[in-house]
């Protein structure tokens, strides 16, 4: 602006034509730039001028470069979330998934380990009692609350509950039907006054192009960003709410037979009814798996998978045909996906040549 008011200056008293120009450059906000231009004609540095006019301009390729990184940003956060989609169910299965798995586990190493547990009818009572307390810390881990045989997930039914519907109404997209770099019709650089007023006039429409093509992007990016958080929102619903009602029916399930077990046992039959406590609830929890897509190996050889094992023990021995067997198996092997979230837990043998 000072150079501008610098140029005016050497011009001669008497004026030619008097023009009013408003520049509105954004960058960060709001800049306005009013000037008044008094120009003789023979007097004016072209080239001076063209200078000036490219640095006054140079807020207006910013622009572009902003909505062209813009727009990449929007085509980058397509492919990021496509990926992100790819393994979007094993995201939201695994956690739960795994606390399910640690819970048959546990149950699992119980039933080999019966006598250990069941030494009275009353120790019987109190670790059924565990197991339904289990079930509802692993519910209440998912915000699913418990009250009198009902299930409740944000203060609604849990077997009243749907997906959330996803909130996309495409009036709400904007378009933009111009080109912030646009060349079409673009004037040759000025030779003359009304050169220069008409190469002004273009860049200011340039100008306006360029920063409605920001506010239409600024507006779907932040519409995207929602409706993508929308539809993860619906996902997360249509794929765990199966999940949490299916343990609430088991949940019911064992509490109703542990109920029974109560008015049942005895001395005499203390092992014998948590065993077959212990039996309904991993069949219970198989059935669980199958809404989630938990998958469950039982191996039954002496074969060392190391793509599928975690060695918990290694146990020396000196005969060689034992060498990478597997000694005993504590687990199973859990797969979702078709990617273990849960290998088998072994030892093995090693063979050492004393």
């Amino acid at each position: 602006m000072t150079e501008l008011e610098n140029i005016t200056n050497t011009l001669d008293e008497k004026q030619a034509e008097t023009e009013h120009t408003e520049q509105t450059v954004s960058a960060n906000g709001e800049n306005e730039i009013s000037s008044q231009l008094e120009i003789k004609i023979e007097d004016i540095d072209y080239l001076e001028f063209k200078r000036l006019l490219s640095s006054y301009y140079d807020g207006l390729s910013k622009l572009i470069r902003i909505t062209k990184t813009k727009d990449e940003t929007i085509a980058k956060l397509t492919k990021e979330i496509q990926a992100y989609r790819e393994g979007f169910i094993s995201k939201l299965v695994k956690p739960i998934s795994l606390s399910l798995i640690n819970l048959r586990e546990d149950y699992r190493k119980t039933q080999r380990e019966l006598d250990s547990y069941a030494k009275t009818s009353k120790d019987v009572i109190r670790y059924c009692d565990y197991i339904l307390s289990d079930i509802e810390e692993l519910l209440s881990e998912q915000d699913v609350i418990i009250n009198d045989n009902e299930f409740y997930i944000n203060d609604v039914s849990l077997f009243d509950r749907v997906p959330r519907k996803v909130c996309y109404d495409p009036a709400t997209i904007s378009t933009y039907n111009g080109s912030a770099d646009s060349t079409d019709n673009k004037p040759e650089f000025p030779q003359s006054f009304d050169g220069i007023l008409s190469f002004i006039s273009y860049k200011n429409e340039e100008i306006k192009a360029v920063l409605s093509a920001n506010q239409v992007l600024d507006n779907n990016l932040n519409l995207y960003a929602d409706i993508v958080s929308s539809i993860d929102d619906n996902y997360s619903d249509a794929i765990l709410l199966p999940i949490y009602k299916a343990i609430a029916e088991s949940y019911l399930s064992i509490k109703e037979y542990i109920m029974q077990v109560r008015q049942e046992i005895t001395e005499d039959n203390k092992t014998e009814e948590y065993d077959s406590v212990l039996k309904l609830v991993l069949e219970k929890l198989d059935n669980v798996f199958l809404v989630a897509g938990v998958s469950v190996r039982e191996d039954i050889t002496d074969e060392y998978d190391m793509s599928s094992s975690r060695i918990l023990r290694v146990i020396p021995t000196d005969e060689p045909s034992l060498d990478q067997k597997v000694a005993k198996r504590h687990t199973d092997c859990y797969v979702l996906e078709e990617k273990i979230i849960y290998p088998f837990k072994v030892d093995v043998y090693k063979f050492r040549n004393n």
